[in-house]
């Protein structure tokens, strides 16, 4: 049987109402990614997205506290950035 391989970069990501330095912002982005793959190991990617090419996706609002862990809000920021991909056809 083959594996299907799927591929996701993230470029950037915006936070809005949430103050990060730069540094931060690249150790999420790096997290993000890692759990995305995750996910989508555990069989999480979206149906009929597999050649969609995406240059922005906006994600559901989430609500965060300053003090969050970066692991943890690297974790919430997948989960909704799967939402959002649930979404896209």
């Amino acid at each position: 049987m083959t594996k299907v391989v799927h591929t996701l970069k993230i470029g950037n990501i915006v936070l809005f109402g949430l103050d990060v330095t730069s540094e931060r912002a690249e150790r999420l982005r790096v997290l993000v990614e890692s759990e995305l793959a995750r996910l989508f190991s555990e069989g999480e990617f979206p149906d009929g997205i597999a050649s969609t090419r995406m240059s922005r996706l906006k994600a559901p609002t989430m609500h965060l506290t300053e003090s969050q862990s970066d692991i943890h809000l690297a974790r919430s920021l997948a989960r909704s950035i799967v939402l959002a991909l649930h979404g896209v056809r």
